[in-house]
């Protein structure tokens, strides 16, 4: 209905942000699973799972309209689909990724799931790319003028 689901705003169709019903921070997708936001709810939202942002009656209302069962929006974990594809490439995107990126998503993996550390798991495959990985993490970005 054009509206976001936070608010009920009614919106344009520029004004519609799809949001990561999951956050992808935690390696969920954009799917048809997605929720309809105003540009302020959006950025309120940010990368938190629906039990942190919506509440209780909000999450029963989002299940109906997004199709996600109730306790599964309750839930904070990860996609263990791209967990384990992650893994299995793991060289693959430290080589792809912005360092920062890669340590952002390593902290956000470590948090759900402490027994895993990206960092520690790439420098034991590779050794000198986990090496060259974290010195570049430990650069400050250069700020342009």
């Amino acid at each position: 209905g054009r509206k976001c689901f936070y608010c009920k705003k009614s919106l344009a169709i520029d004004e519609v942000h799809l949001d990561h019903t999951r956050p992808l921070a935690y390696l969920w997708p954009l799917d048809v699973h997605a929720t309809c936001l105003c540009a302020a709810h959006n950025n309120q939202k940010q990368d938190k799972f629906p039990i942190d942002f919506y509440t209780d009656a909000q999450l029963h209302e989002l299940s109906t309209v997004c199709g996600l069962p109730y306790d599964e929006l309750r839930q904070k974990r990860l996609n263990p689909t791209e967990l384990n594809r992650l893994r299995m490439s793991l060289q693959e995107f430290a080589r792809e990724w912005d360092p920062r990126t890669f340590a952002a998503t390593a902290r956000k993996i470590t948090e759900l799931q402490p027994e895993i550390d990206l960092l520690k798991e790439l420098e034991t495959m590779n050794a000198a790319l986990g090496a060259d990985i974290r010195a570049q993490i430990a650069q400050r970005p250069a700020f342009e003028e």
